[in-house]
C-alpha cells in the first residue's frame, strides 16, 4: 500500500514538472514575440519598399525624402512607422491653424504614424513611441512636438492625451477631413 502511494506521489511530481515545464517554454515564446524595438533614421531609397506595406491601408501625409523616419519593428518584421517633418516649422506654417501659438520656439511636426493592424491595442504608441520621441526631441533641444490626429479617430487622440499632449487647434485636411493639432510641451515636462 505505501509502495502504491509512494509511486502515484512520484507520478504526480513528475506531471507537475513537466506542466510546470511546459507552460514556462509558452510564455517564453510568448514573451519573445513581444519584444518591439525603435530606431530613427533619415526617409530615403532603402525605406521606399517598406513604407508602403506598412502605410497601404493609412491615409496620411506621404513622407519626404530628408523626413526623419522612426521604425518600429518586432524582432525583424517591420510592424509600423512614424515620420518627423524635416522643416517642420515651414510645414506647420502651411496648416491653416493659428502657428502663432508657436513662435520662435524649436519644434517638431510628427506625423504619418501607422502600426499594423493585428499590433494595435498593445500599447505601442503609449509605451514605446510617445517615450522614444520625447526622448529624441530633448537630444536635438526642440521645445514642441506636434501632430496632428483625425478627429474621429478618438483611439489615437487618447494615446496622446494620456501622454500629456493638448489639443491646440483643429483644422480640414484636404478642406475634408476635420483634424485636431496636439502639442506637447517638453519646456515644461520633467
Amino acid at each position: 500500500m505505501h509502495i502504491i502511494l509512494l509511486i502515484i506521489i512520484v507520478i504526480v511530481f513528475i506531471v507537475s514538472i513537466f506542466i510546470s515545464v511546459n507552460s514556462m517554454n509558452k510564455s517564453n515564446k510568448s514573451n519573445k514575440s513581444n519584444k518591439f524595438s525603435l530606431s530613427t533614421s533619415i526617409y530615403s531609397d532603402k525605406f521606399k519598399s517598406i513604407v508602403p506595406k506598412i502605410l497601404n491601408n493609412c491615409d496620411f501625409i506621404g513622407p519626404e525624402y530628408q523626413d526623419r523616419i522612426i521604425i518600429i519593428k518586432d524582432q525583424d518584421k517591420y510592424i509600423g512607422v512614424g515620420f518627423i517633418k524635416k522643416d517642420s516649422k515651414r510645414y506647420i506654417q502651411s496648416l491653416p491653424i493659428d502657428y502663432e501659438i508657436l513662435p520662435d520656439k524649436n519644434y517638431w511636426f510628427f506625423h504619418t504614424l501607422c502600426i499594423l493592424d493585428k499590433y494595435r491595442g498593445k500599447k505601442i504608441c503609449s509605451n514605446l513611441i510617445i517615450p522614444y520621441l520625447i526622448k529624441l526631441a530633448k537630444k536635438y533641444a526642440i521645445d514642441f512636438i506636434i501632430l496632428d490626429v483625425d478627429q474621429d479617430n478618438i483611439k489615437a487622440q487618447k494615446c496622446y492625451t494620456n501622454n500629456h499632449f493638448k489639443i491646440i487647434d483643429k483644422y480640414l485636411f484636404n478642406n475634408t477631413i476635420p483634424r485636431y493639432v496636439m502639442s506637447y510641451n517638453l519646456l515644461f515636462s520633467g
